[in-house]
């Protein structure tokens, strides 16, 4: 994956990456993040749905074949948010060994920070009980046949050398979202 170095220099963005295991709460907070900063907010799962619909897994393994193209297409579409300028909210579960060069290629330049999301194992596991046993997500994540989920609490994040800030879900945001908006306003200056 390369950049537009030209564009960036003429034009540099903001990116804010946010991570944490399944059910940590990632996809609220990168919501509430991108609106109150003024950013566009791209997720794995956006992506990962709209291939769903047309693609229609049947089983986990064609759920996770799905998940990992979804990573494919969400970088090289950031890519290109990043090179025209726009302030990007980027929200997946990245993990620490597996996504670090393709993370580096799209902060390469600009002035970018990491939110980490974490929060309790057992609320983690209640919440990925609620998820599978509701209708709220796409079918094709296939939760109900994911027996694996209901062991991962956490995950390493990408080890990128930015400033990061680890926000726990648990009850509410600590530290909270005004604070969260702060420290990255601050950060990406």
């Amino acid at each position: 994956m390369h950049t537009n170095s030209a564009a960036r220099a003429t034009n540099p963005a903001r990116l804010v990456i946010v991570t944490g295991a399944p059910a940590t709460g990632k996809s609220t907070l990168a919501a509430n993040l991108g609106s109150h900063l003024g950013m566009a907010v791209l997720s794995k799962d956006l992506i990962k749905e709209a291939l769903m619909d047309s693609l229609v897994p049947t089983s986990v393994l064609g759920s996770e074949t799905l998940g990992r193209a979804a990573f494919t297409v969400l970088y090289a579409v950031a890519r290109a948010f990043l090179d025209a300028g726009m302030n990007l909210v980027l929200e997946a579960p990245f993990k620490r060994g597996q996504c670090e060069s393709d993370l580096k290629v799209l902060a390469d330049g600009l002035k970018a920070a990491m939110v980490v999301c974490i929060a309790s194992p057992e609320l983690v596991l209640e919440r990925y009980r609620i998820r599978a046993s509701g209708n709220d997500r796409h079918p094709g994540h296939m939760d109900r046949s994911r027996r694996e989920m209901t062991g991962v609490v956490a995950i390493d994040p990408p080890a990128l050398g930015l400033p990061e800030l680890i926000v726990n879900t648990s009850d509410g945001y600590e530290p909270s979202i005004p604070v969260v908006v702060d420290w990255l306003s601050q950060t990406l200056r």
